[in-house]
This record gives structure tokens, sequence and C-alpha cells, in this order.
């Protein structure tokens, strides 16, 4: 999935809240490095950049199943 692809975009921080959006049906598209308290001393940490994919719509009406 492309960022282009995404009807919203969210940044969440930490694992378990990708994961929680991974579940859900979102979409990873990049992870980004910070760091906390610029220097020496900081902490460097992900965010997750997360994409909500459009709905799957139903293709002109058919289904595998009516195809037979």
């Amino acid at each position: 999935m492309q960022m282009s692809d995404a009807v919203e975009v969210i940044e969440v921080h930490g694992q378990a809240e990708a994961n929680k959006h991974l579940r859900a049906g979102w979409k990873l598209l990049t992870v980004l490095r910070a760091t906390t308290n610029s220097g020496l001393s900081g902490t460097t940490y992900g965010i997750y950049v997360m994409g909500k994919p459009e709905p799957a719509q139903a293709s002109a009406g058919w289904t595998k199943e009516s195809i037979g």
C-alpha cells in the first residue's frame, strides 16, 4: 500500500500500538526514527506511520460464488 492509497494516515508510538492497528486492518506505510533530547543522551525510538485502506467494494456486482 502506498501513502496515496490511504484514506486516513496516523502516527503511532511503540510496537504494541502498531500491532493493534495492524490487527484492525491498518497497513504499515513506513517507520521513522526519532530521538528524544537531541544530543548524546537522547533515546532513539520508532514512529510507525499507519494507513487505513479504502474499504473493499464489490466488483460489478458479481462474486466468486455467482460465477460457479
